[in-house]
C-alpha cells in the first residue's frame, strides 16, 4: 500500500507493509494495548546500506513468534520474512534490535518460569542465524533488553528483579560482553529503577548513555547514568525530571523515555503532564551528559502523547517520534531539529487516518544518509508493521514513473504495463517488497502489469511505476 499522507516525518510516496500476512496478528509491542507500557522499544536497525527489522505476530491460537526481514539495498526491496522463534504462548513484552557492520541481534523477553531474555544474531548482515539462546537468565525476572554494539562490544542494559537482600525489586542491570553475550566480561546491579535504554557515541565507544525510569507508589521520574571507560564504571545517577513526578494512573503515569547521542550531543525525551496534560518533554547535554539544559515541552498538543523516540546523526539532525492521542485516535507524530536540538520544527505527522498507530522506532544509516522508520498500524483492518524512509527509496524524483504512458530511461509506461527499448533483466515488486515478476524480456517486449503501484528493477536501477 503506498500513502500520500506522509510528510517530512517520512518518505511522501512510499510506505511498504513489512509483515502483510493474512491469519497473523503482527506487531512491534506485545501486548493487549498495542501500547508500550514500560518504554519505547527498538524494532529496526540499519548498517552498511542493509535494514534489519523484527516484530512479534501472533496466530489464529493466541501464539506468538518473533519474526524477521531485510532489506539490502537501504528499503526499496525486502526479502522474504523469515520466522525466528516458534508459536509459543511465553513471549513477552519488548524486543530489541541492533547491528554493527554484519552482526545483528535480535533481543526478546520470554516467560517461562520466570521472564528470561532470548536472543538470536547473524554475523553475516542477516543471512543466516545463531541458534536461540538466553542472553539474560535467573531464577527471577530479567526484562527490557537494550543493546548498544560497538566493534567486539557487545553492551547490554536490562530490568532484573533479582534480589539485593530478601524482597525482590526491579534494578537497572548493565553487562559488557566481548563474545556476543556467549560470556561476560563486567556485569552488575546499576540502579533501583526499570525499563533502561542504553546507547553509545560512535565518535567515542567509551561513552555510554542510559535512561531509565523510576516508577513506584512514591517515585516516577526518569533519569540518567552515563559511563566515560565503556561500562567499568558508571556516574551516580540524574534527575531528568527535575524533581517532578509523572502525571497518570497505572501505566500511564509512566515517564517513558528514549535517548540518543553523538559527539559531545545527547537528547533526551521522557513524558510527564507539568503542562498540563501528558507531553513530550525534551532536554539535552552539551558535554556529553555531565550537564543538562532546562526541560522543554517538545509536542505542546491538547491530547495524550505517549512513547516518544528520540534519535540524532553525525550532521546534528535530531529527530522525535511519538504517538499522539489528539486527533481522537492514535498517530505517530514527529519533529525536527537540524541544529543539535537548538531549535524545532513544528509538529508534523507520519500518519493520519482513523486506525490506530502505534509503537514507532527509527535508525539511521550513514552509508545512504537515510532515515528508517517502523510502526504498527490496524489501518488494513488487523494490525501490521509498515516502514518508511527519508528521503525516499528510491534513485531520483527523475526516476519515477508516475504518469500513463510516459517515457523513462529503457522503457514506456503504457496503460497495462511497461514495454521495453532494449533487451533487459527486469525484476518487478510490489509496495510491500514481495517479488511479482522476473526474468529476462527483448527489446519491444510487454511486461504487464496490473493497474496499482510497482517497484520495478531494470539495468541496476530502480523505478516506482503507477500503471
Amino acid at each position: 500500500m503506498v500513502s500520500f499522507l506522509l510528510s517530512a516525518c517520512g518518505c511522501p510516496t512510499y510506505k511498504a507493509n513489512i509483515s502483510n500476512r493474512s491469519g497473523v496478528v503482527d506487531y512491534t509491542y506485545n501486548d493487549g494495548n498495542y501500547i508500550s507500557t514500560e518504554r519505547s522499544t527498538k524494532n529496526i536497525a540499519t548498517c552498511k546500506g542493509k535494514v534489519h527489522i523484527a516484530w512479534f505476530g501472533k496466530n489464529s491460537s493466541g501464539q506468538t513468534a518473533v519474526f524477521y526481514r531485510r532489506s539490502t539495498n537501504g528499503g526499496v526491496t525486502w526479502d522474504p520474512a523469515l520466522q525466528l522463534t516458534p508459536f509459543a504462548g511465553n513471549l513477552g513484552l519488548e524486543m530489541w534490535v541492533q547491528c554493527y557492520g554484519d552482526t545483528v541481534v535480535v533481543a526478546y523477553e520470554k516467560v517461562e518460569s520466570d521472564n528470561n531474555i532470548y536472543y538470536r544474531y547473524s554475523t553475516n548482515g542477516g543471512n543466516t542465524w545463531s541458534s536461540e539462546a538466553i542472553l539474560r537468565g535467573g531464577s527471577y525476572n530479567q526484562e527490557a533488553p537494550s543493546i548498544w554494539i560497538w566493534g567486539n562490544n557487545f553492551h547490554l542494559a536490562w530490568s532484573d528483579n533479582t534480589p539485593p537482600t530478601f524482597l525482590p525489586v526491579y534494578h537497572v542491570w548493565y553487562g559488557r560482553s566481548t563474545t556476543l553475550g556467549s560470556s561476560w566480561v563486567s556485569s552488575g546491579r546499576r540502579d533501583l529503577s526499570d525499563s533502561p535504554i542504553i546507547v553509545g557515541d560512535p565518535t567515542n565507544p567509551n561513552r555510554l548513555h542510559i535512561i531509565f525510569m523510576i516508577f513506584n507508589a512514591l517515585e516516577r521520574k526518569a533519569r540518567y547514568i552515563r559511563s566515560t571507560d565503556g561500562g567499568s564504571t558508571w556516574s551516580s545517577t540524574f534527575d531528568l525530571s527535575n524533581g517532578i513526578n509523572a502525571g497518570g494512573s497505572g501505566f500511564w503515569g509512566r515517564p517513558i523515555g528514549s535517548i540518543s547521542a553523538y559527539g559531545n550531543y545527547v537528547h533526551a525525551a521522557f513524558l510527564d503532564e507539568r503542562f498540563g496534560n501528558k507531553e513530550v518533554l525534551y532536554r539535552r547535554s552539551t558535554d556529553a551528559g555531565e550537564t543538562w539544559s532546562a526541560i522543554t515541552n517538545l509536542s505542546g498538543t491538547s491530547d495524550t502523547s505517549w512513547s516518544p523516540y528520540i534519535l540524532t546523526n553525525n550532521a546534528g539532525e535530531v529527530r522525535v517520534y511519538w504517538v499522539d492521542k489528539s486527533d481522537g485516535d492514535y498517530e505517530v507524530l514527529c519533529k525536527i531539529s537540524t541544529n543539535n536540538g537548538s531549535s524545532w520544527s513544528a509538529n508534523d505527522r507520519l500518519t493520519n487516518n482513523t486506525a490506530k498507530d502505534v509503537m514507532v522506532s527509527l535508525d539511521y544509516d550513514p552509508t545512504n544518509s537515510r532515515w528508517h522508520i517502523v510502526w504498527s498500524s490496524n489501518e488494513g483492518g488487523d494490525w501490521e508493521v509498515y516502514y518508511t524512509s527519508d528521503p525516499c527509496p528510491t534513485s531520483s524524483d527523475d526516476d519515477l514513473g508516475v504518469a500513463e504512458e510516459g517515457e523513462v530511461g529503457g522503457f514506456r509506461i503504457g496503460r497495462d504495463g511497461i514495454i521495453l527499448h532494449k533487451d533487459a533483466e527486469v525484476r518487478v515488486f510490489d509496495v510491500s517488497g514481495k517479488l511479482y515478476i522476473s526474468g529476462k524480456f527483448v527489446k519491444g517486449e510487454k511486461v504487464r502489469l496490473k493497474r496499482g503501484v510497482w517497484f520495478i528493477l531494470i539495468n541496476g536501477k530502480i523505478y516506482r511505476v503507477i500503471i
